[in-house]
């Protein structure tokens, strides 16, 4: 690790551990004998072409050389999944509801989707599906978007969708991190963090740490160098205060899942220790199904298990604080790939992907609507209040 400060797994798993290394340092690893791997040769390479890729398309949509685009071909910009949702909402009226839940640190909104053909705030079963916390992880806001795309229009001809959004409640948040997100597409790529101005020349919170269940614990950082830096306090970040002031005053919640990438990962709490929670078995439950679910769609496999030891430790996560302080039944997915490229995932890959995590959205709610799956009594449940967090 002292080749680098780029370390895009966060830790070590497996015996493996995924690093951003100049080219100068391979011949060190070779002479100390540590053996590796090189899974893109050029990432900076990488970057450049497909930038220059998104360049060429952009410039033949607006010549009109490109009928019909498929717009889940390749990632979006912040702007652009802000256009997408207005369009969903315009077009589907009776079914989606925009929402705003805050603003980001840098002034942006929080902007997500309500889907439902209930009444707003008719606290039926609730499902939280949200993306971008880290902001590199560009594959995550095209699962979000097309979840909400394959609820909304195949309501009218799939009786199964039809039933959840007549008796449930879906919220979808594409973008937590949206100054993060934008600055990774203006500025630097590979940018994770809020940009938080920690005052002692570096930048940023990471989100996915600043949670205050647990916080301040293992696989967390308090140097504000670092890519895992917790921030100051629990909830030291507004972006992490409105999504759970969101969760809060959403009490009828049931189940959430906090997309990421990369790994190819099914996690569940705790983050902030090995041990078991206490709905290990049933967690263990819903994410084989999960597992399958995805497998299903183009055979690709998602390793279950909990945040500790399925990927590594992580204290003051959303997961941790949604289950531990709120009884949620949250998880967070890993999307692709396994590092063959890691967060910058091909055109090719971006509708795949969201096709397979869509099912396994489907497969989350399928199996919290159970009858006897969860105790749920039409009561917000659970919660405790803000201030003892």
């Amino acid at each position: 690790l002292a080749l680098t400060n780029d370390v895009w797994s966060h830790a070590m798993r497996d015996g493996l551990i995924d690093l951003r290394v100049a080219v100068t340092s391979l011949a060190t690893l070779d002479q100390q004998g540590v053996p590796f791997e090189v899974l893109i040769a050029d990432v900076e390479g990488l970057i450049e072409a497909q930038a220059a890729d998104r360049a060429r398309v952009a410039a033949e949509q607006a010549e009109g050389g490109i009928a019909d685009a498929d717009w889940y071909a390749d990632v979006k910009t912040l702007a652009q999944i802000n256009a997408r949702m207005d369009q969903l909402a315009a077009s589907h009226p009776a079914l989606v509801t925009p929402i705003t839940i805050g603003t980001s640190l840098q002034g942006r909104p929080i902007r997500g989707l309500r889907l439902s053909s209930l009444p707003v705030d008719s606290e039926a079963p609730g499902f939280l599906f949200n993306a971008t916390q880290h902001a590199r992880e560009w594959a995550t806001p095209m699962v979000a978007m097309f979840l909400a795309e394959r609820l909304v229009n195949d309501a009218a001809t799939d009786s199964e969708i039809a039933a959840i959004l007549a008796g449930s409640e879906i919220f979808i948040l594409p973008v937590i991190n949206p100054d993060g997100y934008q600055f990774s597409w203006d500025s630097q790529r590979l940018w994770r963090k809020n940009r938080r101005n920690n005052g002692n020349g570096t930048f940023g919170v990471d989100l996915n740490r600043n949670w205050g269940y647990q916080w301040g614990g293992a696989g967390s950082s308090g140097n504000p160098a670092s890519e895992t830096y917790r921030g100051t306090a629990p909830f030291s970040e507004p972006e992490t205060q409105v999504l759970r002031d969101f969760m809060l005053n959403h009490g009828w919640i049931l189940a959430h899942i906090d997309y990421h990438s990369y790994g190819q990962l099914i996690l569940w709490p705790w983050g902030y220790t090995s041990q078991f929670c206490d709905d290990q078995p049933l967690f263990a439950s819903l994410g084989a199904s999960i597992q399958t679910a995805i497998a299903e769609v183009h055979g690709r496999s998602y390793f279950p298990g909990p945040i500790y030891t399925g990927i590594y430790p992580a204290s003051g996560t959303v997961v941790d604080w949604a289950y531990g302080a709120g009884g949620v039944l949250s998880t967070t997915i890993e999307v692709r790939d396994k590092g063959g490229y890691g967060f910058l995932i091909p055109p090719p890959e971006v509708r795949p992907c969201a096709e397979e995590n869509t099912e396994a959205a489907l497969a989350l709610i399928r199996a919290t609507l159970q009858p006897g799956f969860m105790t749920y009594d039409g009561t917000p449940p659970w919660w405790v209040e803000p201030e003892t967090l």
